[in-house]
Parts: C-alpha cells; sequence; structure tokens
C-alpha cells in the first residue's frame, strides 16, 4: 500500500465573501489548508477555526501591517478574487475599481 503524503498549502484569499470566493475558501479549509483571507465583510462561518485568519479590506488597500502580516504568514499562492464584477458599477466608481483591480493586484 502506498502512503499518501498531502503538501498543506497557505493561502492568501481576497474576495473569501463573494460566490466564487466562498466556495474556493470551503474547499482549501476541507483541503486542510491555511488561509488568511482580506475582505471587506467577515467571513462567520469559519471564524475561530486555527486554519483560518482574516483581516478587513476597507478601502481596497493594505495597511503596511497588512503586508507585514502577509509576509509573515508566508504564503505558497496568493489568489485575488476580490473584484467589483459589475460593468456598469465598474463605470460608476472608476476609481475604486482601480485600485481594487490594479492597485492592490500590484500591492500583493
Amino acid at each position: 500500500d502506498a502512503v499518501v503524503t498531502r503538501n498543506m498549502a497557505r493561502f492568501v484569499l481576497t474576495g473569501a465573501t463573494g460566490y466564487v470566493g466562498s466556495h474556493l475558501l470551503s474547499a482549501l479549509l476541507a483541503g486542510g489548508h491555511t488561509v488568511l483571507s482580506f475582505t471587506r465583510r467577515e467571513h462567520p462561518l469559519f471564524r475561530g477555526r486555527p486554519d483560518f485568519h482574516e483581516e478587513p479590506l476597507d478601502d481596497a488597500r493594505l495597511t503596511s501591517s497588512q503586508e507585514r502580516t502577509i509576509v509573515r504568514f508566508a504564503p505558497d499562492a496568493v489568489l485575488h478574487l476580490a473584484a467589483i464584477a459589475n460593468i456598469t458599477a465598474c463605470e460608476e466608481r472608476e476609481g475604486e475599481a482601480e485600485a481594487l483591480h490594479v492597485g492592490l493586484t500590484a500591492q500583493l
């Protein structure tokens, strides 16, 4: 019998309260991985789990403290799913959309 070794990974995830992000978060945690999440809303379903860490994302920009948290967390991958998905909303909130889609991507 072969022994199956699972390599658990550490992920930084943005957009964990959105449709795709919430499903991905569930799958990552079910797979035994550790997740550091940046969201605008709390994700109460996983609060208190030792493999789930949550940081607020207030204005589509990480604070210097949050940047240091990511460095200390030492992720294996960054999954940036936070987005304004509605095209009209992107056009109406152009500055916020650019900060989230371009600025935060560059920061991560």
